[in-house]
């Protein structure tokens, strides 16, 4: 049995295109997702708000056609508050003393560990034509 196997490198390219497309848009409905949730600390909003963002570096370095995307705070601050929760965090009206240390951990073990799969996956089905 002979199999002869012919590639579509533009067909491949959307595929590509489409997964990196779905990737940031999953991202940035985490992104709104943790703000809706109230988790993350909340003073005056610059960290939440402005230095919160999808950061998507397109540069491959490795050659593997790998890039980076990412959920990223900017803050100087936020790695301190991040990884210590003793730190007698602000409640802003309707957080419910949610917000503290380790916001993204229900998205990475916790309740909503799949949220960004499940995001990425209905993006990506979207934009592939599939339901």
């Amino acid at each position: 049995m002979k199999v002869e196997v012919k590639w579509d490198p533009a067909a491949i390219r959307k595929i590509q295109e489409a997964a990196k497309a779905a990737a940031v848009e999953a991202l940035e409905v985490t992104y709104s997702n943790l703000v809706e949730s109230k988790t993350m600390p909340f003073d005056n909003g610059i960290m939440q708000n402005n230095q919160t963002h999808v950061k998507l570096d397109n540069v491959d370095l490795s050659g593997d056609g790998k890039i980076c995307i990412a959920l990223t705070t900017d803050a100087i601050q936020a790695r301190r508050l991040y990884y210590h929760p003793e730190y007698n965090f602000k409640q802003s009206e309707g957080a419910n003393g949610t917000r503290g240390a380790k916001w993204l951990e229900p998205y990475i073990s916790g309740e909503k560990k799949d949220f960004v799969a499940n995001e990425f996956a209905k993006a990506f089905r979207r934009r592939i034509g599939q339901k």
